[in-house]
This record gives C-alpha cells, sequence and structure tokens, in this order.
C-alpha cells in the first residue's frame, strides 16, 4: 500500500492515465528497482488497482472521467459532490471496489485469528471484572499466562486451566468463556461493539439507509 501510494497517486490525478497506460509506464521501474518476481507483481497489481480507483477522483470531484470504466462514475458521483457529498462518493467508489472482489476464505482467517495471542486482553478483562485485580495486576498475570501458552506452542484457549492456576489460583473454568476468538467477538455486546446480533443490526440499518437514498435519486 506505501508503495501504491508513492507511485500512482501522481498518476491517479491525471485524466486519461488509466490502469493499463500506468502499468505500461512505471513498469521499466520495476525492472530499475530489482524487484523479484513476487515484487514485481505486487507492485503492478497495486499500481493497476490504485490507478482504476483513482479514475474515480476526478469523476467525482470534476465531472471528467480518469479512465474509460469511470465514465459512469460521473452520472452519480459527480453530482453527489455538487451536493457536498464528495467524501462519502469517493468513500463509495472505493468500498464498492474492494467488496466486490473480495472472497473470504474462512479456515486461513480462523487460523490468523488464533495467532499472536489477540484474546489477552480478554483475559485482563476478566481477571478484572470477576476476580476484582487491579488492572496493573491483571496486566502482570496476563502476561505470565501469556507466556506459559507461549512457551507451550498453545492457544490461550487450549492452555489447561491448570497451568493458569499456577499463575493465578483463583482463576475458573469461566475463563475460557472469553479466550476463544468467537467468544472474543461475541461477548461484546454494547453500541458498536462486533457481537455478531450487533453487526447484523447495523447491517441492516444502514441497507435502509442506502435504500431510502436510492429511492430519492
Amino acid at each position: 500500500l506505501r508503495g501504491k501510494g508513492a507511485m500512482t497517486s501522481p498518476l491517479e490525478s491525471i485524466p486519461g492515465i488509466g490502469p493499463i497506460t500506468g502499468v505500461a509506464i512505471l513498469f521499466p521501474i520495476t525492472l530499475s528497482l530489482g524487484l523479484d518476481d513476487a515484487g514485481t507483481l505486487i507492485l503492478l497489481a497495486s499500481v493497476y488497482y490504485g490507478s482504476q480507483y483513482g479514475g474515480s477522483t476526478t469523476s467525482i470531484l470534476l465531472n471528467v472521467p480518469g479512465e474509460a470504466s469511470s465514465v459512469v462514475t460521473t452520472l452519480d458521483g459527480y453530482q453527489m459532490a455538487r451536493q457536498g457529498r464528495a467524501g462519502q462518493a469517493l468513500a463509495i467508489a472505493a468500498m464498492a471496489g474492494m467488496v466486490d472482489d473480495m472472497e473470504p476464505v474462512p479456515e486461513p482467517m480462523r487460523a490468523a485469528a488464533d495467532q499472536g495471542y489477540a484474546t489477552a486482553t480478554d483475559l485482563a478483562d476478566w481477571l478484572v471484572r470477576v476476580l476484582k485485580l487491579p488492572f496493573r495486576e491483571a496486566h502482570h498475570v496476563t502476561g505470565r499466562i501469556v507466556a506459559e501458552a507461549e512457551s507451550q506452542s498453545l492457544p490461550l484457549e487450549k492452555l489447561s486451566l491448570k497451568a493458569m492456576q499456577a499463575v493465578e489460583r483463583r482463576i475458573t473454568n469461566d475463563v475460557f468463556s472469553v479466550l476463544s476468538p468467537e467468544k472474543s467477538v461475541s461477548s461484546r455486546k454494547s453500541y458498536g461493539g462486533t457481537a455478531p446480533q450487533n453487526v447484523r443490526k447495523m447491517a441492516r440499518s444502514w441497507l435502509k439507509r442506502l435504500e431510502k437514498g436510492l429511492a430519492r435519486g
């Protein structure tokens, strides 16, 4: 992303220079940088998609298509800009491209969620909330438990209760209710939280707002 921002930002603002032209212009630079095959492909893909999104910038702000596929963006995007909603139009253009090309792969995503002991914060919160430990002490206990889990190459939810009680004897089996990524996500039920019911509620709300906006034209 840093490469895309540095290399394609000038291209994005020049009408007529689209993804293919941008790749053609910058291809020689990839040779001079001495990148390997993977690095070259990543850079050129960033240039391609960055330029493609950049074409919508001039379409929305100036009513001048940045490249061929951005012609239709002028129909709604520029009108939104005239109504003072340019930021919203640019955000929609960016998100639409990401969502359209996105293909979630649950298994690697779940495996990645287990890495890095992301639920250590949930453990510390549990120690404060249930055992009434001062946060400074809870932080210290959590660090020792994470170190033990790491020494056994285990995620926190797979570490035994006995191992946790060796660090803090008052820990009970209830601690496992917050240690898995799924339970961590589900436990955040306050406004703006990540619990599935919250996400579904907000998704329905925004879909209704979008439908109303489309109905108004």
